[in-house]
This record gives structure tokens, sequence and C-alpha cells, in this order.
């Protein structure tokens, strides 16, 4: 189901609260170089609505981070998922191993948090983009490969 009208261009359903007859969405101008505004919600309005405002925010980052992800991935093959989650299991074996290891030395214990804090950031880092990845996923963001939506 498409939210933009292929024929005029415009928001449909849902989407389409927010956007006056014949504005320009914003959508339509992330494929433009005209700069996008925020239209009024009807022409008896002075002002935009905070809510229709954010809604129209929502749906141009949506389009710009889905057209920029596929733009960047192309297409995620599943054993790319699999290796991540591989090595995000990998970290945080390493990570509570070095944590074990360290409530037993006596010396060198700014060496031993030094790591611990890499395996640490490491492990939140990837744990916090395989999370990304899942959202962008079921939002149909990106693809992957022999994955359906």
């Amino acid at each position: 189901m498409s939210l933009i009208d292929s024929h005029s261009a415009q928001p449909t359903g849902a989407l389409a609260r927010g956007w006056k007859s014949g504005a320009q969405s914003p959508i339509q101008s992330v494929h433009s170089d005209k700069p996008w505004r925020p239209e009024p919600v009807s022409e008896s309005e002075a002002i935009l609505s905070a809510a229709a405002f954010l809604e129209q925010i929502d749906s141009l980052s949506r389009e710009v981070v889905r057209d920029e992800a596929m733009r960047a991935l192309v297409t995620i093959k599943p054993a790319e998922i699999r290796a991540l989650v591989i090595q995000i299991a990998k970290t945080k074996g390493r990570y509570l191993a070095a944590l074990l290891e360290s409530s037993n030395q006596t010396n060198g214990k700014d060496d031993a948090i030094g790591e611990l804090q890499r395996l640490r950031l490491r492990y939140d880092e990837l744990s916090a983009g395989l999370n990304q990845l899942r959202a962008m996923i079921l939002e149909g963001e990106i693809e992957v490969e022999g994955v359906g939506f």
C-alpha cells in the first residue's frame, strides 16, 4: 500500500492529514531541490498545528532514512545478520570472561578496567546496531534477501 498517490505525488489515507490540497508533501521534496516547508492543515488556518507538523516531520524522516539505508545497504543478506549476532555473542563472552578475570587480579587493575570498558562499549554498540536493524526491517525501511514484509 502506497502512502503517496503515484499520479499527483500527494499523500494518501491517514498520511494525507496535515496537508492542504495541492501542497507539496515532504516526501515529494525529498526527491527535489526545493526546500521543504510545512503547510497548514486547512486554508482557514493561519498556522500548522503542532501535531500535523510533527506528523510531517516523522513522515519525512522515515522516507529519508529508508532512501538512505536502501542506497547504502542495497539488500542485506541473512548471513550478514547472523555474523553480527555471532559477533555480539562473542563480545559478550569476552566481556564476561574479562570481568571475572579482573576480579582475581591484584595488580594492573587500570588496564583491566580499560579492557572492560572497551568490551562493554563494543557490546553495547553492536547490540544497539542490531536493534536498529531489527526495527528498520520491521518498518520495511531496509530489505533482507529472502524475507518479505
